[in-house]
């Protein structure tokens, strides 16, 4: 096998290590698990390392890589630098590119193949032998995935060499992906914290093995802006913020609200023509509450509650509508999934001016789960606060996350209780700032005459 000027290449490529990845770099494994933090430099690892990264196949002969994502959507992460880098570093290497769904492929003049693939669906993940393999988000991809048709394509022949792989992502709570992780008996863990000035390779440099594990957090790339990092955490629930950032493996289902009960205090109170407000509604369907919630914007507390059902739709517009007027037709939003688009349009023409909420779960860009989020977060820091409301508490107390093998988040109630309150308070909730306004007017915006 022809040797690499792993000096000379980092040069020519811009290669900068940070910390991390270089004691990342030095450790020799067959099998390496990089978990880590958002923004830590994973992606930009298993693309430009000299060592480890996808770019050395470019230049060596006779290699078949594959970059394996949950989905195709994700396999772009690394497939749209690595061509960049493939047309604008190694023209001259490379033979063609095809850069279509379903057929991302590059040869080279060396018979190197690369291509990504979707791990959407396993049983295509089969009948090839590979020299390397790249697995993005692995925490998400299916377990049959791995064990039924990646592992194998990694055995070698006599006369094909034995495939390495390298696993990239952040932790997706303690699924198949963290028995995955302890396979190494002593990974490295954080052993350095968060002092970069720590961060010598040599201390951490172990003999070669099968199996090397990492964690690592978004702090651990001091090459990132750590005034942009806390911007970014700022508004995270604690158990996203240990999972997402810290890259711990969290359990597979907790409570999803923590402080409920230093949030309680106060009574409902009647309209302050003074104040603002934010009114958040969910529907009720079949044997489910419709629940209504009011919040003073200038306090952030919950000054109105009603909950009901079996309730024909004519009576609940009227009681919405009675709500609405009744504190100064507030701002805020109504659970429209479904046939509530129908419903809310109806409550449109009665005069009842509150935006839709549409609830779609589709991962990191779920509103259902943004929802939560921002709920956990200001009931977290106690931004929020509301009466002794028992049903309320009961609910909040009760909703539960849940990770599932496949690595997804999933939100539901824990025993005999709805979510009908924990969405409505949410609803009201979204329309709140971080802070509550100290007055009531702002002052108008003016534009200056225009001629067209």
């Amino acid at each position: 096998m022809p040797k690499i000027d792993y000096q000379r290449l980092s040069e020519y490529i811009g290669w900068k290590p940070n910390g991390w990845q270089r004691i990342t770099e030095d450790q020799e494994a067959r099998f390496k698990i990089i978990v880590a933090g958002r923004r830590s430099g994973k992606t930009k690892y298993v693309l430009e390392s000299p060592k480890d990264g996808i770019l050395q196949g470019l230049i060596l002969p006779n290699e078949y890589i594959w970059i394996v994502a949950p989905n195709y959507d994700l396999t772009q992460r690394i497939w749209i630098p690595l061509i960049q880098f493939a047309r604008s570093k190694f023209p001259s290497i490379i033979k063609r590119i095809w850069d279509t769904k379903g057929n991302f492929r590059i040869e080279t003049h060396l018979n190197t193949i690369i291509e990504a693939k979707s791990g959407e669906e396993p049983q295509k993940l089969v009948g090839v032998g590979l020299t390397r393999l790249y697995v993005d988000e692995f925490a998400l991809l299916k377990k049959k995935a791995w064990f039924e048709s990646l592992r194998p394509t990694l055995v070698g022949t006599q006369d094909k060499k034995i495939g390495k792989g390298i696993f990239i992502g952040t932790p997706k709570g303690k699924n198949w992906a963290y028995d995955l992780w302890l396979n190494d008996p002593s990974p490295v863990d954080r052993p350095f914290g968060l002092k970069h000035e720590n961060l010598n390779p040599k201390i951490h440099k172990r003999k070669k093995k099968e199996w090397a594990s990492f964690r690592f957090t978004s702090y651990d790339n001091e090459y990132l802006s750590k005034g942009e990092l806390e911007k970014l955490v700022k508004d995270m629930p604690e158990f996203e913020y240990k999972q997402e950032i810290l890259a711990e493996f969290e359990e597979t289902a907790e409570q999803v609200f923590k402080n409920v009960y230093n949030c309680i205090k106060g009574k409902p109170h009647k309209y302050n023509p003074d104040h603002l407000y934010s009114m958040g509604i969910d529907l009720g369907r079949k044997s489910s509450y419709t629940v209504i919630i009011v919040i003073d914007k200038m306090t952030h507390h919950v000054v109105y509650f009603d909950r009901f059902r079996v309730v024909s739709w004519d009576i609940q517009k009227k009681r919405i509508k009675e709500v609405y007027e009744k504190y100064g037709q507030p701002t805020g939003y109504v659970d429209s999934t479904g046939l509530g688009d129908v419903f809310l349009e109806e409550l449109h023409d009665m005069g009842v001016g509150l935006d839709p909420y549409q609830f779609v779960e589709a991962g990191y860009t779920s509103t259902k789960r943004k929802l939560i989020d921002k709920l956990a977060v200001f009931i977290e820091s106690g931004k929020i606060s509301f009466p002794k409301i028992d049903i309320l508490i009961n609910e909040l107390e009760r909703y539960g996350r849940e990770i599932t093998e496949s690595g997804k988040i999933k939100y539901k109630t824990i025993g005999k209780y709805s979510s009908d309150c924990v969405m409505a308070l949410a609803l009201a909730v979204w329309d709140l700032e971080d802070e509550p306004p100290q007055e009531k007017v702002s002052k108008p915006i003016l534009f200056p005459n225009q001629e067209f």
